[in-house]
């Protein structure tokens, strides 16, 4: 049947087989289940050249399915606090059950890992393969209309959470680069923005967030983000606005 069964035999060997972690997935039937595909970040860092990677987490008690059968644990209701974000995952371990999606940062965001812990793993996995060895992207797991009630939807939460980490990290750096430039106040600010090209609407939205109070004081990072995200994306800008 095969010409060389040395070649075989050795394209089969356990170094060949884990050379190239997307060409299969591998589940594990713990209780509950573990399963992934593709890189994890600390691979993606260690590769020759670098992955500059973004992770995105979808908790299994944020989806419709995950919130009903956590009625009546200690994890009811983590569906209302919304995508864990960028500040929670920094300040906490993910221990519950939970799907990550691990995306390039550069566009158009492809899909490089997939990593479920929890129940139904060992299947949904096989569609996590398909996203990475076709070589899917952010915007397509969001184009999916998923069935409903079904853990799926995990894969929708964390698409959104890793976007929702990909604006602020922009939007960290559109802080910095207003700090270095040593901007006195909200109109400084504005002008700084409009004569780069900015769009009026969004040009007054971040000076807002910047300039706290009526004697306009710098707001720390973490307070610009947040308000910023409440109306609009880095994109609104209209400009690109490298830091210094």
């Amino acid at each position: 049947m095969f010409s060389d069964g040395k070649t075989v035999q050795k394209s089969a060997s356990p170094a060949a087989l884990l050379a190239d972690a997307a060409r299969y997935p591998i589940g594990i039937w713990t209780i509950p289940e573990i399963a992934f595909v593709g890189v994890t970040a600390s691979h993606a860092a260690q590769m020759d050249p670098p992955l500059d990677i973004v992770e995105g987490r979808g908790k299994y008690s944020q989806s419709i399915r995950g919130h009903v059968h956590t009625a009546g644990t200690s994890a009811e209701g983590e569906y209302l606090a919304g995508r864990s974000g960028a500040a929670a995952q920094a300040s906490q371990a993910l221990t519950g059950p939970a799907l990550k999606l691990v995306a390039r940062t550069d566009a158009p965001h492809e899909i490089v890992g997939v990593h479920i812990f929890g129940t139904d793993a060992c299947e949904l996995v096989h569609y996590g393969t398909t996203l990475v060895q076709e070589r899917k992207t952010l915007a397509d797991v969001l184009a999916v209309c998923y069935a409903a009630v079904t853990y799926h939807e995990l894969f929708k939460l964390a698409a959104l959470d890793a976007l929702d980490e990909l604006q602020r990290r922009r939007w960290c750096e559109i802080h910095a680069q207003l700090k270095s430039a040593n901007l006195a106040g909200r109109v400084e600010v504005i002008k700084y923005l409009r004569d780069r090209g900015a769009h009026t609407e969004a040009t007054y939205n971040v000076a807002r967030a910047l300039c706290l109070g009526k004697d306009d004081t710098l707001a720390p990072v973490d307070t610009f983000v947040k308000r910023l995200r409440r109306t609009q994306g880095p994109v609104e800008l209209g400009v690109d606005i490298d830091a210094e």
